[in-house]
């Protein structure tokens, strides 16, 4: 997963990434948008079957 920086431990960038304070929230915001395209995709889908 692209957007998962925690196992990137050969980037600096990803390092300071994770020691700055807003990273959990910024992480649940990603999980979250995540969710609501998977969610989407499926709806898509399940309307095309119909």
């Amino acid at each position: 997963d692209e957007l998962d920086y925690s196992n990137d431990s050969s980037s600096t960038s990803s390092n300071c990434y994770l020691k700055t304070p807003a990273a959990p929230v910024r992480r649940r915001r990603i999980v979250e948008h995540k969710i609501k395209v998977n969610a989407m995709s499926r709806e898509r889908r399940t309307k095309r079957h119909q």
